[in-house]
């Protein structure tokens, strides 16, 4: 199934992203630069709590941009590059909300039916729609386009091509927040788990895209 979108990437970057390889470098970015990016992500959290998730998805545009200062740049980005992308919110909006929808009916069956190897299956099938969200708010974050509808089709597309790789990356989350799933405060175990997906989105549309 092919889902057409003017803004796709390279069929070569997409077969060869290994999702395992990607978490690994998620892990070694936030013990490379855990203040900052720690720092990057309260602050990302706090705004989309007072603005009731409207600006999710414009501050994961903006968030992006911070990791890219920080770990392709080498420089502390200053903070206010996380509002950089407010611009955007309309979009961002529309992806996040389509996004979520997608995911929702992953994990629904699980919810409905109640077994726990389902839920698993369920939130592994999750991945995809994770990845979907990571695609197309680098789509939008590196101005490739300005549509939330096909910013959602280049990911749509992506996955749809290596589904497996991508229930990988659900995986990889999946077993994250199983980790930290105990001995932590609720509200710092957001943070790390938010910290961890940001740089794990990242890092999955940055490698997808070759760039």
């Amino acid at each position: 199934m092919e889902i057409t979108s003017s803004i796709l990437p390279p069929k070569e970057n997409i077969a060869s992203y290994n999702a395992l390889e990607t978490a690994k470098i998620a892990f070694e970015a936030i013990k490379k630069y855990p203040v900052e990016i720690i720092l990057g992500s309260i602050v990302s959290l706090l705004a989309t709590v007072f603005s009731f998730g409207v600006l999710s998805g414009a501050l994961s545009m903006g968030y992006m941009l911070y990791l890219e200062k920080l770990l392709i740049g080498g420089e502390k980005p200053p903070i206010n590059i996380l509002f950089s992308k407010l611009d955007k919110v309309l979009p961002a909006l529309v992806l996040v909300i389509l996004t979520f929808l997608i995911g929702a009916i992953c994990v629904l069956p699980g919810m409905i039916f109640g077994s726990t190897i389902v839920m698993l299956i369920s939130l592994a099938l999750s991945g995809p729609g994770f990845a979907i969200m990571s695609i197309g708010i680098y789509a939008l974050a590196k101005d490739k386009t300005d549509s939330g509808v096909e910013a959602l089709k280049t990911g749509l597309n992506t996955a749809l091509q290596y589904p497996i790789e991508f229930v990988k990356v659900g995986v990889c989350m999946l077993i994250f927040n199983t980790l930290l799933s105990g001995g932590l405060l609720g509200v710092i175990k957001m943070i790390f788990i938010s910290a961890f997906q940001g740089l794990l989105g990242y890092f999955t549309a940055k490698r997808v895209y070759g760039e």
